[in-house]
């Protein structure tokens, strides 16, 4: 992979991307920690990284396409009136979500290959915290009750 790019992949392979931005040249990254989230990953929260939908492409046949062109195995599900939640239909993995009203994608930070380093940005939804799960304040990470 070269400078300035990251990818990852779900866990059997199957939906495989790219990222041409490097895992910190992104928009923003949080730990989310809202009901709908930990319903779609099965974790007690979420680490969402937002990039350009532009930078994000998948790997179909070796070949590079747009988001727009996703896999095969790549699954939808419209979770609420505005976002869409994907996920690899082979394994489960959960993958992306995003909105069709803005230009960006959410990647689940934990299908990332290669990560050494993660600047997190904000925690958000912590009114929905699990009892017994600590989150506190942390330097330059800022914090939201609800949605940020």
């Amino acid at each position: 992979m070269s400078k300035g790019t990251c990818g990852g992949n779900c866990l059997c392979g199957a939906v495989q991307y790219i990222v041409h931005k490097g895992v910190n040249d992104n928009l923003g990254a949080a730990h989310c920690h809202c009901t709908m989230c930990r319903q779609w990953t099965g974790g007690l929260s979420v680490t969402a990284i937002c990039f350009p939908l532009s930078a994000v492409h998948f790997i179909v046949d070796d070949n590079e396409v747009d988001f727009h062109h996703p896999p095969p195995a790549l699954k939808s599900y419209r979770s609420s009136p505005t976002y869409v939640r994907q996920f690899c239909g082979t394994c489960g993995s959960s993958l992306f979500f995003y909105s069709k009203e803005n230009d960006r994608v959410d990647v689940c930070g934990g299908t990332l290959r290669e990560v050494k380093e993660l600047k997190i940005t904000e925690q958000i939804w912590c009114e929905n915290v699990i009892p017994g799960m600590e989150v506190g304040p942390t330097e330059g990470v800022k914090m939201f009750e609800k949605g940020s």
